[in-house]
Parts: C-alpha cells; structure tokens; sequence
C-alpha cells in the first residue's frame, strides 16, 4: 500500500513538471508531499480568489509558517500591495507601500526567491509565460533553512501554472462573451442606418466591452483628400463637439499615430499615452482639463470592402490596460462599425438620389399639368388647385404619407388622357355631339394606356382612371358601383366637382359655394360617397 502511495506521488510530481522539463529532478519526500497536497488543494479552485486563499492556507502547513501572503502589484501606480493575508499577518490585507520599499519589494523586482536576512522571512515570485503574477511571502518565528525556501519555490511554481491556467480560462471565457457582444452589436447595426444612431450604439457597447475606458473617439479618414477628420467623440460622460476641430493632414507611413494605424491597417498599442502626446504632431485636447488620466490607449484602423475609413480609439486611466486580445476585439467591432457607417452613406445616397428622381418625375408631372391647363382655357389653374385641396381631404381621411404622395400624382394626371381628344371637341364652345361625348368620354382610358407602362405611375392610376365613377354605377368608363371605385378617386371626384362648380366657365358664371354645397348634399350616395361627403363640406367650410 505504501508503494502504492508513493507512486501516486511521484507520478503528480512528474505531471507538475513535465511541460518544462521532460526529467523532472530528484524531489525529496517533504517536496513531493508539498506538490501532491498544493496540486490536489489547486485543481479544485474555481476562481482566482479561491486559488489564492488555499495557496496561502497549504503554504502556511506545508511550512510550518505563523502567516504567509500574497502580494502583487498596483498597476495603475506600481505600488505594492498584500492582496491576502493568512494566518497572523491576516490582519495585513490590502496593505500597501511604494515599489522599492521592503523584502517583497526586491522579491518581485529581481522576479527570484529571497530567504530574508533573519531567516524569518521568505518569499519567492510566482512567474508564468516570463510573466510575474505575484509574490507568496512568509514568515515563522523559527528561521527558515534553504530545504524550506526550496519548497517555497516549488509552492510558487504550481501557484503560478494555476493562476496562469486560470487566467487563460478566463480570458477564453471573456473573450467568447466580447465576440457574442459584438456580433449582437453587428446585428443591431444592420438595421441601423442613422449615422448618430450608429455612433451611440457602438459606444454603449464598448464601454461595455471595456468598463474602465475612459473615452471613445472615431475619427473618419477621407482617402481622397488625405484627411483625418475628427468625427465623435464620447468622453467625462459626455458628447464632445468636434466640429470646431479641424482636419488632420496623413501623415507619411512612421510618422503620427493615426497615420500609422493607416498606412499599416494594424491596431497600435500605447501603454505610455502621455509621453506620447509629447512626441505627438498634432495635439488635441478634448474634454475637462481635470479628467482622470489617460495612461493607455488603442488605435484600430476601420476597415470596410477593404478600404481604411477612419480610425477608432479608446483610452484607460490605466497603464498597460490593453492587450493584443483587447485589439483583436476592437479591430473586429471597429470593423463591423465601419460596414454599418458605409451602409449609412450609401442609404443615404439612394435616399437622395430618390428624392432628386422624385422631384424629377413630380416637375415632370406638374409641367404636363400646367401644359393641358393652357391648351384649356376654360380650365386654367384648375389641376393644381385639386391637387392641393384632394391632398387635405386625403389626409383629413387619414391616408398615410405615401398615399398622399400617389393621390398628389393622380390629381395632377388626373385629365392627361385628354391629349388624346382632337382639338375640335376639347375646345369646342357649343354642345357636344353624342358621339362627339363618346370621344370625349374616352380620355380615362387613353388615361390608363399612358400612364400604366410607367412602373412609377401605376400607384397614382386610380385617379386618372377611375374620377369619373359614380357611387350608384352611372359613371364611365367601367359602370363601377361604390366601394368598388377606388378611395382615391371617391376622393377626388368631390373635389373635381366642386371646384368645377365654383368656378367661371364661358357657358356659366361660378355657383355660390351655399349652391353648390347643397348640390353635393343631394348627390351623396348617388354621385359621391356619401361616408366622404360630410368630411369634405366640414373640410371647404374651414378654407
């Protein structure tokens, strides 16, 4: 049972050392007690806190030892502080002192172990990756002897693959979680195309990617111009103005940071941020003059289709705050913030390009208008005052604005199909002929055979197709019969009338608005809806 046991042992030691070194040394029972009862106590942490606590518990047995520490550094200051005591020095925690002050001071600052001057105290650098984690420092009140401080070494060896290996699960852990963040800001962002809108969200989630940051500014790059143009900027919890700041020249490739991030399309890492304000071409101060420090900051280039749109950076009061992982996943949502921004601009310019194209067709439109009002005398002036005054009963029906753009469009076609009537008959003074009134009567239709080809016009047919329906199914050109006519031209056939009725005609003088108010009356439910009538005589009674 004892080889057994034995066995087991040697077996960990092996484990604990084989990724440095393939023979491991010869260990003497007490070290290899040590290693199998830290590494049993170590692989059961959970967390940081938990691995530091049984450090200092098994150190403290393994030892001997009346208190035992753990002590690392401040990294906004270097200070040394005693993250956790144990046993008599418990009483000592987050004690702290400046970095060349003490025993543990030359500990961490030489990165091997010290047996003190009394033998009373000894520490040794837990060190991973060429990386000082920390320091584990005790003490007893029977000296120490250099068996003890080798165990010591061999505590502060395992302590440190552990916080290592802890650490790299953690950033593993931290990392999936900022990826997920990101990808859910990508998804965010793609329906997303106000460009303030865009600003705002990416920096929500930045801040809350990077809790400490103090400052986000993104600065957009012209490549045609060669200009850095300071564009946002969010910092001491506020909107900055960058409009007064003026544009920054590229500078050649090595010179100025922000140049640098584009010429190489590489993030940059600034762990000393003040000295390099120093050094800087062009200094531009944002924010309170009494804001915390800013001691590391991080450029990453914005890459959109492949081409450099601007540069974005975050700041710490911190020094070296950020690591090449922290750059990785800034890169990846500068990135997704530059698609978002260039998809903002190109929305943005279809947005325009439609709205010139529309006023394009609606001049068009209201120049045809004005052209049959001319070619009729008698009727000068009337296509643009329906046009206005079937818009406001439009939207008195509550017709949303997109309807009321197609009913605008309609009214102004409303009697294009005339350009097809020979002059004869559109201009004659005297009565029409019946046949002539059968030609006449054809001006919906040659209407539609215009106008319908035009993929732009098809929402605006209903008018110039569909006016001349009655309610009870008198009207032409297709007989229909109430809710089958179209809303639009329900609509517009009270406006038509009206305004024909109350303007001068050569044949007749203009009837009083009492007159022809109540002709329309009488003709609800048989020319006119009569759902409509009653909104539009409120509506005339108001002009």
């Amino acid at each position: 049972m004892r080889f057994r046991v034995g066995c087991a042992i040697l077996a960990l030691a092996v484990n604990q050392m084989s990724e440095s070194n393939p023979s491991p040394p010869n260990y003497s029972e007490r070290e290899l007690r040590a290693i199998a009862v830290l590494g049993a106590a170590l692989r059961a942490a959970q967390s940081r806190p938990e691995i530091i606590v049984r450090l200092l518990e098994r150190t403290r047995e393994l030892l001997f030892a009346d208190g035992a520490t753990f002590v690392g550094r401040d990294p906004a200051n270097d200070d040394i502080v005693l993250e956790l005591g144990s046993g008599a020095w418990a009483h000592h925690t987050e004690t702290r002192w400046p970095a060349d002050q003490g025993f543990v001071a030359r500990v961490l600052a030489r990165g091997q172990s010290l047996l003190a001057d009394t033998a009373l105290e000894m520490g040794a650098p837990l060190i991973a990756q060429q990386t000082t984690l920390g320091a584990v420092w005790v003490g007893r009140a029977t000296p120490f002897d250099a068996n003890d401080l080798r165990v010591l070494v061999i505590i502060a060896d395992i302590a440190a693959n552990a916080l290592d290996r802890m650490t790299l699960h953690a950033q593993s852990i931290l990392h999936a979680q900022q990826l997920a963040k990101i990808n859910t800001m990508g998804r965010a962002l793609a329906e997303q195309f106000d460009v303030v809108g865009i600003y705002d969200h990416v920096k929500d989630v930045l801040f809350d990617l990077f809790p400490d940051m103090t400052g986000l500014m993104i600065n957009l790059f012209n490549a045609q111009q060669q200009l850095i143009v300071p564009t946002y900027c969010f910092t001491d919890d506020t909107h900055q103005d960058m409009s007064q700041i003026p544009p920054i020249q590229l500078g050649p490739p090595g010179t100025g940071t922000q140049s640098r991030v584009i010429h190489s399309r590489q993030p940059l890492i600034i762990n000393n941020y003040q000295a390099q304000l120093q050094k800087a071409r062009v200094n531009i101060k944002i924010g309170q003059a009494d804001s915390p420090a800013r001691k590391s900051s991080l450029y990453v280039p914005m890459l959109s289709r492949g081409q450099v749109i601007g540069v974005m950076i975050i700041q710490s009061p911190l020094p070296n705050r950020f690591s090449q992982q922290d750059a990785d996943v800034l890169a990846l949502g500068a990135n997704t913030a530059a698609v978002a921004l260039e998809n903002a601009r190109l929305f943005d310019r279809l947005q325009s390009a439609n709205r010139e194209l529309n006023a394009a067709y609606d001049a068009t439109m209201e120049g045809w208008s004005r052209a049959l009002d001319l070619r009729d005398k008698e009727t000068e002036g009337h296509t643009q005052r329906v046009a206005e005054m079937t818009v406001a009963l439009a939207r008195a029906i509550h017709l949303s604005d997109d309807e009321l753009v197609q009913v605008r469009r309609g009214a102004l076609m409303h009697d294009i199909g005339k350009i097809a009537v020979p002059d004869a008959i559109l201009l004659k003074p005297d009565t029409l002929t019946q046949a002539e009134w059968a030609i006449m009567r054809r001006h919906p239709q040659y209407a539609y055979a215009m106008l319908a080809p035009i993929a732009y016009l098809q929402r605006a047919l209903d008018i110039p197709y569909c006016h001349h329906e009655k309610w009870d199914g008198t009207g032409y050109p297709r007989g229909l019969v109430g809710e089958a006519i179209p809303l639009a031209a329900r609509i517009f056939a009270l406006v038509d009338v009206w305004d024909a009725l109350t303007s001068d005609r050569p044949y007749r003088q203009a009837w009083s608005q009492i007159e022809t108010r109540a002709y329309i009356e009488t003709q609800a439910g048989l020319h006119f809806d009569p759902d409509i009538v009653p909104i539009f005589l409120n509506l005339v009674a108001h002009i």
